[in-house]
């Protein structure tokens, strides 16, 4: 930004190739700083099947923003955009042959989030975002035996999931979805404002 201001103080042409590069990065620095959010994960799942007892766990926090310098229309609503990994832990057990295997596991999602500012029906602001998860990008699950048998298998990827998601315009709202694969547990989601406009 100073860069900028003592470029225009000493007269720079304003079409000079220069210029139009310090404002373009002048606009993205502001963009970065300018309506800044968090979605917080707190996930939790159970998974009881088949000898097979896994407690899963998603944590971890994207951040997104609104860009509304260079992009933004009046009229227009604000558009979120932002992505970033999050954190899966497993820990649990497996039971066959009259054995019972420990089971741990860590990995990566990938999360992709958009969507738009809305009003409701009583003029108040609200979130309209669409999640998009990867699950298991990265990871991997391990079982130990009492026999002293251990393996370390990769995360099989069951592919994106996308969450329709809407929240009030409040620092702290939070979103919950039940889980409706036949897994106990739900979908946990938490908005963080960072810095808003």
């Amino acid at each position: 930004m100073q860069y900028f201001e003592q470029a225009t103080l000493f007269g720079f042409d304003p079409e000079d190739p220069l210029m139009t590069q310090l404002y373009s990065e002048l606009e993205r620095v502001l963009n970065e700083c300018t309506n800044r959010y968090t979605l917080e994960y707190d996930h939790s799942f159970t998974v009881d099947q088949s000898g097979l007892h896994q407690e899963i766990r998603v944590s971890g926090q994207v951040l997104f923003n609104a860009p509304m310098y260079g992009v933004f229309d009046l009229g227009e609503p604000l558009r979120f955009q932002g992505q970033g990994p999050i954190d899966v832990t497993i820990s649990g057990t497996m039971t066959s042959d009259d054995q019972t295997c420990i089971v741990s596991g860590s990995g990566k999602h990938d999360v992709v989030i958009s969507g738009e500012l809305e009003a409701n029906e009583m003029g108040e602001p609200w979130m309209a975002l669409t999640v998009t998860e990867t699950w298991y990008t990265q990871g991997s699950l391990s079982v130990t035996c009492p026999d002293g048998d251990s393996q370390s298998v990769p995360l099989p990827s069951p592919g994106q999931q996308n969450f329709p998601l809407s929240f009030q315009y409040l620092d702290g709202a939070d979103y919950t979805a039940p889980n409706l694969g036949g897994v106990e547990g739900n979908y946990h989601w938490i908005l963080h404002i960072i810095h808003s406009w």
